[in-house]
């Protein structure tokens, strides 16, 4: 029992590190409560008049934090990553991870907890890609991180991740199920930590059914915007002496990349009939 209760108290305390190192320390209250930012603490020794009135301030709704910040499926976690998922509104489903899962890279995060990917540039090049194939914004898509936490990657094995993968099923669930999600778009490091380099690698580009959960769909795995946009400013840095052999094998290996996650992505938008 007390075992128990110092791992509780020892997520407790991850969490609220968490919160502390970004600024991000929700403090919570009822609806009926004022927020405590609005409690002005001004002394005015002298009214003005015995019917003055003091200034009603509204309180705001409290922000609650996302689910993955309380969920304890992975013991182990640093902690929740800040908005986790994206509401859309086409059924399709986007699966990605913006943390780091290989071991001896720096430790990985959005540059901006507003962002839905990891960073501005790779949000563009997606949109881009969205756009070109479907037709509208690539923000009419759901997305969600997969898995939705941080973690020691450095001291994490491949059965860690598993774990985890098949914990974090219970949150793709809940999404399939509440927005009528017909179609899983997986891609890079999350398809990585579902399938394993190989078979991620293997299935890229194919569409096949696959259960989170219990529940059986589509998915197509694609390559990460990040390791496009990389491709990109390779391309760019090269620039300069557009006949060398090396600014062209970049800009071929660019070109057939986008090629394929165009092919990829048309056939999806086929396959579901999205308009």
């Amino acid at each position: 029992m007390e075992t128990n209760l110092y791992k509780k108290f020892a997520q407790v305390l991850s969490d609220v590190e968490y919160l502390v190192e970004r600024n991000e320390f929700e403090i919570f209250r009822f609806d009926f409560e004022k927020n405590p930012k609005d409690f002005q603490f001004k002394w005015n020794p002298i009214l003005t008049s015995p019917n003055r009135q003091s200034a009603t301030t509204i309180a705001s709704r409290p922000t609650i934090l996302d689910k993955n910040f309380s969920c304890k499926l992975c013991p182990k976690k640093i902690g929740a990553i800040r908005n986790f998922t994206h509401r859309g509104k086409k059924p399709v489903l986007v699966l990605h991870y913006t943390s780091e899962f290989r071991k001896g890279q720096p430790a990985l995060t959005k540059s901006n907890p507003n962002l839905t990917l990891r960073t501005s540039e790779s949000e563009d090049l997606f949109d881009r890609l969205i756009k070109k194939v479907f037709g509208f914004s690539s923000k009419e898509f759901y997305f969600q991180e997969y898995p939705a936490c941080s973690f020691n990657h450095n001291g994490s094995s491949p059965e860690d991740w598993k774990d985890r993968m098949n914990a974090c099923d219970t949150h793709v669930k809940e999404t399939i199920e509440s927005h009528g999600i017909n179609a899983v778009i997986l891609m890079g490091s999350a398809a990585v930590l579902r399938f394993g380099a190989e078979s991620a690698k293997a299935r890229t580009g194919k569409i096949e059914n696959f259960s989170f959960g219990g529940i059986e769909l589509p998915v197509l795995v694609i390559r990460s915007p990040e390791g496009v946009f990389s491709l990109e400013e390779k391309r760019k840095k090269l620039e300069a002496n557009k006949a060398s052999d090396a600014y062209k094998q970049a800009k071929k290996e660019e070109d057939e990349v986008k090629l394929s996650l165009v092919e990829h992505l048309t056939g999806l938008k086929n396959s579901l009939g999205i308009n």
